[in-house]
């Protein structure tokens, strides 16, 4: 599908999450499943993998600014789909190395982000949920894990030289 297509697909099916007052919401909804798939993954917001974090996620900052910066992603990943694809790739390649070196996102973790994602968006939109939907959700979550993975992989390689 081109990403006009995945744009058009995508772009109607997350106002309606919105619409539907989950916005603050989504990204609990999102870190939970993520931490159910990737326990390890706790450890980028300071908890230990074993730790309980369902109610300390709404009183950590570092959580409510990374919550934020969920919501904002998808809404400007969305938003340059299209036209502006040069400028999306652009902004995957740079959090892939945020996510590299501020919070330690390791390459095989993307994965269970990406089923993360889908879980949250198939549980909130239930019914409307459709394969076509899905398929768009899956194509753009590749789409842009991929580009973050490369300039992770692209910074470690860089790294490598460095160290010659």
């Amino acid at each position: 599908m081109s990403s006009w297509g995945l744009a058009w697909i995508c772009s109607l099916t997350f106002p309606c999450l919105l619409s539907l007052s989950l916005l603050d919401r989504i990204p609990s909804f999102f870190f939970h499943r993520l931490f159910e798939l990737e326990p390890t993954t706790k450890a980028f917001f300071g908890f230990s993998v074993s730790a309980d974090v369902e109610s300390e996620l709404s009183k950590d900052p570092r959580f409510i600014e990374s919550a934020k910066d969920f919501i904002e992603l998808i809404d400007r990943a969305l938003t340059l789909l299209g036209p502006d694809i040069e400028l999306l790739s652009d902004m995957m390649l740079a959090l892939g190395m945020k996510l590299l070196v501020s919070y330690g996102v390791k390459p095989e973790q993307y994965t269970s982000m990406g089923r993360a994602l889908i879980h949250v968006l198939q549980e909130q939109l239930g019914s409307h949920f459709t394969k076509e939907i899905r398929d768009a959700w899956v194509d753009l979550y590749g789409t842009v894990s991929s580009e973050m993975i490369r300039a992770q992989q692209a910074m470690r390689q860089q790294g490598k030289k460095c160290e010659r």
